[in-house]
């Protein structure tokens, strides 16, 4: 079986509360020279009682483009148990209706470089204290730069005005969260190339396959020589049964980086199970001489090469083998299957 990926580890849902005194506010920069950022055409939905988490949702959902109400996320987001709607519910319902959700770095300039760029941030405040929390989401919408003050579409305020004191308060009491939603393809400069990184390994593990696919094949438009984007690409293409698109996109990892264990081990298992089991045994030879017996995925890979090992073994005629130790798994000198047509997201 394909090894997964080694998983990028992902801030606990769960909010560490910041107590303490407040540091002075930040110097900020002004995109542009712009004195003010006001998304003004950002929908408002205002929240019923315990369902700020639908509200806000649907909110960040309707600034891209995407008309639903809170009531119809309600069923996906209100945990009645907690009265609320949980960090790790929000991802998932963002990633349901297409969109890819990546947290910001928590830092002030990166909410206000991603309102210059046009995009709302949503945000999870704590509205009362660390030992007693009051949990709340709500949607930036704006920014003005003389008076220090942001705009959030909060509760039941369209255009609620909130000191940048306060609000930095609020947020650092929450773990400073914050999200904004993108459609794949889409990148905004303000974004930390590791967090969205994080947002597609999260996404493949996920159901939405096919999103994850497409993501990953923009994604790599934009980064064309990331080893972590080819990996993923190959991942989710095995998943999807795209075989001849997973070992393109296993064997770029491998030209991109000889010594890659994951797609080197990924590249063999996917020769063995389309039969051609000398090309598996050439690559995962070739895998093991780059694993260090101290390696977490040596294992792995010693396992793998014992399948193939075995497979090898049992071939009952030498016609089996491709005759081309370096042709593709894609002629007929291995088992033949079509080129599927990669999945389209509407």
């Amino acid at each position: 079986m394909i090894a997964r990926r080694l998983r990028l580890l992902l801030i606990a849902t769960g909010c560490l509360l910041a107590a303490g005194c407040l540091s002075p506010l930040p110097s900020l920069n002004h995109p542009r020279g712009l004195p003010r950022i006001a998304l003004s055409d950002t929908p408002f939905y205002p929240q019923t009682q315990y369902h700020c988490g639908p509200a806000a949702l649907a909110t960040a959902l309707g600034a891209e483009g995407e008309l639903i109400s809170p009531e119809a996320l309600s069923e996906q987001l209100f945990v009645p148990d907690l009265q609320g709607s949980l960090q790790v519910e929000m991802l998932a319902a963002s990633r349901r209706q297409g969109f890819i959700p990546v947290l910001l770095q928590p830092e002030l300039q990166s909410l206000i470089d991603t309102l210059s760029a046009g995009k709302t941030v949503l945000v999870l405040q704590n509205l009362a204290t660390p030992g007693h929390p009051l949990w709340h989401y709500a949607v930036i919408v704006g920014y003005e730069f003389d008076r220090n003050t942001l705009v959030l579409r909060s509760g039941v305020e369209r255009e609620k005005v909130v000191g940048l004191r306060q609000f930095t308060r609020s947020w650092n009491w929450a773990d400073r969260w914050a999200m904004i939603l993108l459609r794949p393809g889409e990148t905004i400069d303000s974004i930390n190339q590791q967090n969205y990184y994080i947002a597609l390994a999260e996404l493949e593990q996920t159901q939405f396959k096919e999103l994850a696919y497409q993501a990953y094949s923009s994604a790599i438009e934009h980064w064309p020589q990331s080893e972590f984007l080819w990996t993923g690409l190959g991942n989710t293409a095995y998943q999807l049964g795209l075989m001849a698109q997973a070992e393109q996109a296993f064997t770029r990892v491998i030209r991109l980086n000889p010594g890659s264990i994951v797609a080197g081990n990924n590249l063999a298992n996917l020769y063995l199970e389309n039969n051609c089991p000398l090309q598996a045994k050439q690559q995962i030879e070739r895998t093991l001489s780059h694993t260090r017996p101290s390696h977490s995925l040596y294992n792995a890979v010693q396992q793998s090469a014992m399948e193939i090992n075995a497979a090898l073994s049992a071939a009952e005629s030498i016609e089996y083998l491709p005759a081309d130790e370096n042709a593709s798994i894609t002629q007929d000198s291995c088992q033949k299957y079509s080129v599927a047509e990669p999945p389209s997201i509407q």
